[in-house]
């Protein structure tokens, strides 16, 4: 009899490791259980708030994306991965970041 277990965790919640006058990367740590459950794709979403609608970027299979955004504003992001058995964990919380002068190069 063959059993496989699938150890689904959320990765870290997404910060944002650069900034740009129109772009952001955004980053998080792997699941606890990524040495487990092999962690195939990364999903970004994000959405400026107040907004209904998330945008994604495209999947990953790193644990950093680069964003297009505009410059002065609050965006929300949230991050889900695609184990090795093909399911998508849950999404991390949602987290908001400022992108403005103060940031650029830097969070």
């Amino acid at each position: 009899m063959l059993s496989v277990y699938l150890y689904v965790d959320e990765p870290g919640p997404p910060t944002c490791k650069m900034a740009s006058r129109s772009t952001v990367a955004v980053t998080c740590d792997s699941p606890p259980d990524a040495d487990r459950s092999k962690v195939l794709k990364y999903k970004v979403r994000y959405r400026k708030k107040g907004k209904s609608q998330w945008r994604s970027v495209p999947e990953t299979t790193d644990h950093e994306s680069f964003i297009n955004v505009d410059e002065n504003s609050v965006y929300e992001f949230k991050v889900a991965v695609k184990y090795e058995g093909g399911e998508w964990g849950d999404d991390t919380g949602t987290v908001a970041l400022n992108i403005g002068p103060n940031d650029y190069g830097k969070c």
